[in-house]
């Protein structure tokens, strides 16, 4: 079975499941939690993939890591899809579960690289100018989740990702686009 098909069902049955319990808010932020601490832990989706470990063994490895820092209902999910195994599809199915759940509360996803570091009231800025500039377009969004990196080989400037679509203001870029004249 395709391993998108197998994400987007999985994380449906969740929103279902957290929404009927009306723990939608939760399981986002669980979502993100097991995420992050999966993208933090190679070894520890290893051990989750791996068709060694017996389901019993699987169920006590994420109770463990997990018990005191997700609620019962996300501890149940991944419980079920080690039962369905379909655990080793965990991260993309979380994905597709905070997908649907911004596109539900009209979440913007917004990514943000700059040279250097930025201070928390310029991030604040950026997140309500970016509001501003989307509400002005006349895309519709209740709230911005912003994401900030720094990379200082853009030498300068910025690099916006808002929903999947690019806006790269950085001076390397357009030294490269210099270039790329130059040569012609």
């Amino acid at each position: 079975m395709d391993a998108g098909l197998i994400a987007r069902r999985y994380a449906t049955v969740l929103h279902d499941f957290a929404a009927d319990k009306q723990q939608l808010d939760d399981a986002y932020n669980d979502a993100v939690t097991v995420r992050l601490a999966l993208e933090q832990s190679p070894d520890a989706i290893k051990f989750l993939e791996s068709p060694l470990r017996k389901p019993s063994e699987k169920k006590a490895f994420i109770k463990a890591a997990l018990e005191n820092c997700v609620t019962p209902l996300t501890l149940q999910f991944l419980t079920f899809l080690v039962e369905k195994e379909r655990i080793g599809y965990v991260s993309s199915i979380l994905l597709v579960f905070q997908t649907l759940y911004k596109k539900e509360k009209n979440i913007r996803t917004a990514k943000v690289t700059t040279a250097t570091e930025l201070s928390d009231e310029q991030k604040k800025r950026f997140v309500d100018l970016i509001a501003l500039k989307l509400k002005n377009a006349g895309i519709s969004a209740d709230n911005v989740d912003a994401s900030f990196k720094t990379d200082p080989r853009i030498i300068g400037g910025l690099i916006l990702e808002v929903d999947g679509k690019q806006i790269d203001s950085s001076v390397a870029s357009k030294l490269a686009a210099l270039q790329r004249q130059l040569t012609v």
